[in-house]
């Protein structure tokens, strides 16, 4: 059987060997999308009772379902063996890719529209040299 090729690299998590709270009961969490650090205290004093559990809850499933199986990411899965429906696709897929070049040759991809923008600034500031 075929198996199916690892996309991305495998999750690796420390966070079963993390230390839970620094001494004062403070997790820090560094969110990368805001560019924010976030502070996280374990005494229940500072934590609005009505939303902990619903709060614990929704974080707690970020990490099961990402980090619990190495094999099993956000956006791709690597279970091992492909089905044999899965190996039809890919070789259909692949066949139709190759029957497609052959009949329209390479593919050029469309520049984009910043692309495009600075490539021009570039070529008014060559005019302008060559003018001088």
């Amino acid at each position: 059987m075929h198996h199916l090729e690892q996309m991305v690299p495998a999750a690796v998590t420390a966070m079963k060997n993390m230390p839970s709270l620094d001494p004062n009961g403070i997790l820090t969490v560094h969110d990368m999308a805001d560019k924010h650090y976030l502070k996280f205290y374990q005494d229940p004093k500072y934590w609005n009772a009505d939303l902990k559990e619903e709060f614990l809850g929704e974080t707690r499933s970020l990490w099961d379902t990402t980090h619990a199986d190495k094999y099993t990411g956000r956006l791709f899965e690597s279970g091992g063996l492909a089905s044999r429906e899965q190996i039809a696709m890919f070789e259909k897929v692949g066949a139709e890719m190759d029957a497609a070049f052959a009949k329209h040759g390479p593919v050029s991809p469309p520049s984009h529209h910043i692309e495009d923008f600075y490539n021009d600034i570039d070529q008014k500031k060559t005019d302008i040299v060559r003018a001088a």
